[in-house]
């Protein structure tokens, strides 16, 4: 439930939009009260994170539709901002830096294959360990998305584009982010690739180009900021307790995202 709800504040965070409330659907082939109770629990907590209020929901039973013990959670948020304050990227501009903001897991993405890795080719339970990592599999895999909403807040007006990492990578969201006369260039090696994401890729035998079009690879959200911005962005992240490092940079081109550099 809370990841649900960081997820969406973050897709209208790169609009430049603050959220003012959220409405969850919770489908089941058969109710069962105490999993509805802990998930939408998770709802209302990621709410009062934000400070807005649940404003309603739904709940279904379809027998029919649903196989045993399975459920569907789905959630619309609600957001504000000025037409003037908008992020819709058109003041990108070469010569503006990428700031990569550090994930705390795999956030929302890429569970299918990550289902396929950890419990097919790895052959590993829920409750044995990552190698690598320390944890055991249930751990990563339940680790909360995290919600950019305070760490970007105070810099909003200053940076030209958001990218939330979610479904496509860094590739698919931020060439979302680029007006069609400037490609980003992304360093791979500029930031740290958390363990889980080389694990996974050791253990599936997974290219480098579908890693990096499945999973966030450590960074949750990009920032795409003029150069004086740079450091008050960061130094907001920081006061957030989220670290960011300088990835990459803005250059004319096509509206493309290019990597250079090392692995990663």
């Amino acid at each position: 439930g809370e990841d649900l709800v960081n997820h969406c504040v973050n897709d209208i965070l790169v609009h430049g939009a603050r959220p003012i409330g959220f409405l969850d659907y919770f489908a089941s082939g058969r109710l069962d009260p105490r999993i509805a109770a802990e998930v939408v629990s998770g709802v209302a907590r990621g709410c009062r994170a934000h400070g807005m209020p649940l404003v309603g929901g739904e709940t279904a039973e379809m027998p029919d539709v649903y196989r045993a013990g399975e459920y569907d959670l789905a959630g619309t948020i609600i957001g504000v901002v000025a037409e003037g304050e908008a992020l819709p990227g058109d003041r990108v501009r070469a010569g503006d830096v990428l700031i990569g903001y550090a994930a705390s897991g795999f956030h929302t993405n890429g569970y299918s294959l990550l289902r396929r890795v950890l419990f097919g080719d790895m052959a590993l339970g829920l409750t044995e360990e990552l190698p690598g990592t320390g944890r055991v599999v249930v751990e990563v895999l339940l680790d909360v998305h995290r919600s950019y909403l305070a760490a970007v807040w105070p810099v909003r007006t200053a940076v030209h584009a958001l990218a939330h990492i979610t479904g496509g990578g860094i590739p698919g969201n931020l060439a979302r982010a680029l007006p069609p006369n400037v490609d980003a260039v992304v360093r791979a090696g500029g930031w740290p690739v958390p363990a889980a994401c080389r694990v996974v890729q050791a253990g599936g035998g997974i290219a480098d180009e579908e890693m990096r079009q499945v999973f966030n690879l450590g960074l949750g959200l990009i920032a795409v900021c003029p150069l004086d911005v740079v450091a008050s962005a960061r130094d907001a992240a920081q006061g957030a307790g989220v670290e960011t490092w300088v990835v990459g940079e803005v250059v004319a081109g096509s509206g493309r995202v290019r990597w250079e550099g090392g692995s990663g």
